[in-house]
């Protein structure tokens, strides 16, 4: 079964979108930027509580990013802050969950029949962030539209936020990527001009010196050899 792959949205979730696309130049601060996509989404729409959880590239770890509506140590809406078995459950399923108020055990949508659940007895939802195929994380609310609204429509317009979160991140893995190769090459520059000119270092602060260093520096643009004579 698809959950949010529907395209009809109404007005006020194509303003939300277009309001975390104008923000996406803030990628470069990954945190910062999802700190300010969840407080779009709670001005907007009906959330109280949300949370983002990213799986770090290197360690493989997960860590709550940004977060609304909790205290900088919460755990995401519905969650024991100490169960991270439920949230790393949630994020090898990678599939959109619904946690009821009682059992705290999330229940996938991965089946043909969704959960018999009314609105209010729903603690949290969520939907995992794919990356490349792969997932990255878990974007996690307490919802998004009120009572009156059936859970599914919380779920579907989740799936378009998660998809504009991997895009957020997978424009500071290039950036930072970019970054990274560039100071390599930077570095390697360094060495390989170091070690092919190793003479042109000149230690002193005489007036001759000095003098010496402002002609080097005003004959180096110049492609034709240059003598520098003195004593």
């Amino acid at each position: 079964h698809s959950w949010y792959m529907e395209t009809n949205l109404n007005g006020r979730e194509l303003k939300v979108l277009h309001e975390i696309s104008q923000i996406i130049g803030q990628a470069l601060n990954l945190d910062q930027a999802l700190q300010a996509l969840l407080s779009i989404v709670s001005d907007s729409l009906a959330m109280r509580q949300g949370a983002v959880i990213l799986q770090d590239p290197k360690t493989g770890r997960l860590r709550i990013c940004a977060s609304h509506g909790l205290s900088p140590a919460g755990a995401p809406p519905g969650l024991d802050p100490l169960d991270e078995g439920v949230i790393g459950l949630i994020c090898r399923t990678a599939q959109p969950f619904v946690i009821p108020g009682v059992s705290r055990n999330p229940r996938f949508l991965n089946q043909t029949q969704p959960p018999d659940l009314r609105k209010g007895q729903i603690a949290a939802m969520g939907v995992p962030i794919i990356l490349q195929g792969a997932l990255s994380g878990v974007l996690c609310v307490d919802r998004l539209y009120g009572e009156e609204i059936a859970w599914e429509e919380d779920i579907r317009f989740l799936g378009f936020v998660a998809t504009l979160i991997g895009q957020f991140v997978s424009l500071n893995l290039q950036v930072r990527a970019r970054e990274e190769h560039l100071r390599q090459e930077n570095q390697s520059l360094r060495i390989e001009l170091s070690g092919k000119s190793p003479d042109l270092v000149i230690v002193g602060e005489s007036p001759a010196i000095r003098e010496a260093r402002q002609l080097i520096a005003k004959a180096a643009p110049a492609k034709a050899a240059v003598l520098l004579t003195g004593e």
